[in-house]
């Protein structure tokens, strides 16, 4: 019909050009490399890690869509250190990922932005929680995955 999904072609990008220097930047950040099952991170993150995800090919845009991308929990408060990891100011909002099944728990509106192009208000029981990702207007600048889009 002329037109295609763009979800389709967002991660055509390169392919992981470094990764004949991943084990240098494992050693340097005393990190673990591959092969982390869900509970492995989760446990991570729970414990205040901050995991870097590289997977596929790398995505087009601004902002990486979970190809390449710094994952950390929201709650954990180190905003000023997950700003500076991601190269933003003091007043943006960090990007937060959100899976569509839990957009009803997180944000009073219903949200379908698989391409973080907007910032919608956060649920004001949950400002506290999500301190990180909040912006001090109580938005969030907000990616939703499916699991359909992104196996």
């Amino acid at each position: 019909r002329g037109c295609r999904d763009r979800r389709q072609t967002a991660t055509l990008g390169l392919p992981v050009l470094d990764r004949k220097d991943l084990p240098a930047y494992v050693a340097l950040y005393k990190a673990a490399r591959g092969g982390l099952d869900g509970a492995v991170v989760l446990e991570l993150l729970l414990r205040g890690a901050v995991v870097g995800l590289v997977r596929g090919r790398q995505e087009t845009g601004v902002f990486g869509l979970g190809h390449r991308s710094a994952i950390a929990l929201p709650s954990v408060p180190r905003k000023a250190a997950l700003l500076a990891l991601g190269g933003f100011k003091a007043w943006e909002p960090i990007p937060c990922t959100v899976a569509a099944e839990a957009v009803s728990q997180m944000f009073p509106l219903p949200v379908d932005s698989p391409y973080m192009s907007f910032s919608v208000p956060v649920r004001t029981t949950l400002n506290a929680t999500w301190r990180a990702c909040a912006h001090h207007d109580g938005a969030a600048l907000v990616q939703t995955v499916t699991r359909a889009a992104d196996p």
